[in-house]
């Protein structure tokens, strides 16, 4: 309902030169507009932003070690609360909100973690099955909440086999363990999907609510490639 927003790291992508930490704001004429500063965004890339429409603002973990800040995009200023749980490693992040569980999901060092929004606990959630062969399951996956089949969809394939992991909760997503799985894929499927780049996917991989499907853009030399769920 604004526009795009963004929520700039700290640094520049593979660089020492220092960034910006303000939020930016584009409009439908394509011109930027700087917002207001994220005091608490560090200084390193491989963060996350997300957004979360029950509360109409973005989340931001950034990759060195804290907490959680949050965007209100209705007063346009940022939140930091610092009796919230603390996350003491640094390293690459991957997050979505979940809006039917009204959860922070967050993916990074081969754990996925819960955030609670409204009292700011953090809890590891317990994993169940088998983790599908190929995907590295760390901060550089791509991750999508797909509501229509209520699991969180993750890519980030070390190898071309075109499987798409999914997550899904129990009925408490805190204490409920999360069971892998996989979305189906026609062994006469005709398109086989690129191996991700070693660098991250991040939000190359998409979730399409209307046309019920997930993309993904390995490198900007390739097609995007497209997966019709049914």
């Amino acid at each position: 309902g604004v526009g795009f927003v963004m929520a700039v790291q700290g640094n520049c992508s593979w660089s020492a030169a220092g960034g910006t930490n303000r939020t930016m704001l584009q409009d439908d004429a394509g011109e930027w507009t700087y917002l207001a500063t994220n005091a608490n965004a560090g200084t390193s890339t491989t963060c996350f932003a997300c957004y979360d429409p029950t509360r109409h603002g973005l989340w931001y973990m950034p990759s060195s070690d804290g907490r959680p800040s949050f965007f209100d995009l209705a007063t346009l200023t940022w939140e930091y609360k610092s009796t919230w749980d603390y996350y003491g490693t640094w390293t690459a992040h991957r997050g979505v909100f979940i809006p039917e569980l009204d959860v922070l999901a967050m993916i990074s060092v081969g754990e996925l973690s819960l955030w609670n929004p409204t009292t700011g606990h953090r809890t590891v959630a317990t994993l169940a099955g088998t983790q599908p062969s190929g995907l590295t399951f760390s901060g550089y996956s791509g991750a999508e909440w797909d509501d229509g089949l209520g699991c969180l969809c993750l890519w980030h394939n070390a190898s071309d086999t075109p499987v798409i992991s999914t997550l899904t909760p129990g009925t408490d997503p805190y204490v409920d363990t999360w069971t892998w799985g996989t979305l189906p894929v026609a062994e006469s499927n005709a398109v086989t999907p690129s191996a991700c780049v070693p660098d991250g996917t991040y939000g190359r991989f998409f979730y399409s609510r209307q046309l019920r499907g997930f993309g993904i853009l390995n490198d900007v030399s390739q097609p995007i490639y497209f997966y019709a769920r049914g």
